[in-house]
């Protein structure tokens, strides 16, 4: 059993059918949420579930909601994740597991298909129609940050606090303590 203590944040995204997905971050909970959209517009997303209704729906109508924060040890954290699940009947979770070893390897590969698709896209593309796909990536983020509710932006800001404190305090670089 893990006794490694973390901080999680725990999230749910509900989709446009009525689905949802549930999820937890050591890390800055929107990179995550970001981490999902950008996925899912490559056609990468590893839960197929959710490709699927991103091809059928698009990300525009997505709900992302942030639940709660937990101080927990890794085994307490994933029994508490599986319980928002198991709870949920409409959840698109699914789960993988596999060793560290598989997983480097199987992030590596992905890492690869990104820049490999991403050149080839960018490649065969002309300057306006670059300027046309940042222009309205660009949009889509205006319109999300623009709906976020009141608790999520005050989230973020106490987030953001206590990650500044943390890199004064332990010298915190690129999101590792050093």
């Amino acid at each position: 059993m893990s006794k490694e203590i973390t901080t999680e944040q725990y999230y749910k995204i509900t989709f446009p059918d009525g689905s949802t997905y549930y999820g937890r971050t050591k890390h800055h909970i929107y990179e995550r949420w970001g981490n999902h959209l950008q996925t899912a517009r490559l056609n990468t997303h590893r839960n197929k579930h959710i490709q699927t209704v991103y091809d059928e729906y698009g990300y525009d109508d997505w709900v992302f909601e942030i639940l709660f924060v937990k101080v927990y040890s890794k085994d307490q954290h994933s029994i508490c994740e599986n319980t928002l699940i198991h709870d949920d009947s409409k959840a698109l979770n699914i789960r993988v597991k596999y060793t560290s070893k598989q997983r480097k390897l199987r992030d590596e590969e992905i890492k690869q298909q990104y820049r490999e698709r991403y050149r080839i896209k960018r490649s065969n593309m002309t300057q306006e129609e670059i300027d046309k796909r940042n222009k309205i990536s660009n949009e889509r983020l205006k319109k999300r940050l623009k709906n976020r509710t009141p608790e999520e932006i005050e989230f973020k800001k106490q987030y953001d606090r206590e990650y500044q404190q943390r890199k004064r305090d332990n010298k915190v670089v690129d999101n590792k303590e050093v």
